[in-house]
């Protein structure tokens, strides 16, 4: 029963409200009629801007709440399960050792209970999470700022371009750092454990290991060139003011 009323009031904050929320933004901007030839924005239009900022919204909030969540769940567990450290151990999985079709077979990763982890470690593991929903965070509070400045049929604010920057280098730190801090999470737990007990020449843990993928750095240059594009719409509109 407890858990039913829990999950009842997680749909009630984390659905009900945001969608709440979005009913009435969408409901307030359609009450504006809009006339197309004179550049403004259409009924329609001004329905999927008003949806597009509610969404933006309920992932800032989504995100600010896994970074509260994260942290109860890293600094709080004990034992602490670590899932994905890499491994190299030498013995197929049973299940296929003598199957007539598998050629070789090993593992490549494994997960570990830890008690009494290091503080540091627990910092690395938290960044790991934290970092991803930071670079949402101010992706949604980017992707909000830009739709509710095209309600206000100003589009081309002095504040928008610093809100994308920051966005930008947002979503390469958190791309590249989370990859990083969550190596080396799991190095220094390999670290804690001990080093020559838990690696060998036979098979065994990876101390370090690392696939980095460079695609947060292309997200974040294309919108950095947004934001430039938008700096120069900012001119172009101070000086279109100044004309009139």
């Amino acid at each position: 029963m407890e858990t039913l009323v829990g999950g009842w009031e997680f749909l009630l904050v984390f659905v009900g409200v945001p969608v709440v929320v979005a009913t009435v933004v969408v409901a307030t901007m359609a009450t504006r009629r809009r006339a197309p030839a004179t550049g403004r924005l259409t009924r329609f239009e001004s329905y999927a801007t008003s949806l597009v900022g509610a969404g933006a919204m309920m992932a800032a909030l989504f995100s600010s709440t896994s970074l509260i969540s994260g942290a109860f769940f890293v600094f709080g567990s004990d034992p602490w399960t670590v899932r994905d450290m890499p491994f190299s151990g030498q013995e197929a999985p049973a299940v296929l050792a003598d199957h007539a079709s598998v050629v070789d077979s090993g593992f490549d990763s494994a997960w570990i209970e830890v008690t009494g982890l290091p503080t540091a470690s627990q910092w690395m593991f938290y960044l790991e999470i934290a970092l991803p929903a930071l670079a949402t965070l101010a992706i949604s509070v980017a992707v909000a700022w830009l739709a509710f400045a095209l309600i206000r049929e100003r589009p081309f604010g002095r504040a928008l371009p610093n809100v994308i920057g920051v966005a930008a280098i947002a979503v390469m730190i958190g791309g590249m750092g989370a990859q990083l801090a969550g190596a080396f999470a799991r190095a220094s737990v390999v670290d804690y454990l001990g080093t020559v007990e838990l690696t060998g020449h036979d098979g065994g843990f990876v101390y370090y290991s690392l696939n980095l993928d460079a695609s947060p750095i292309g997200w974040a240059l294309s919108l950095a060139l947004i934001a430039a594009a938008f700096r120069i719409g900012t001119r172009m509109q101070r000086d279109t003011d100044l004309l009139i």
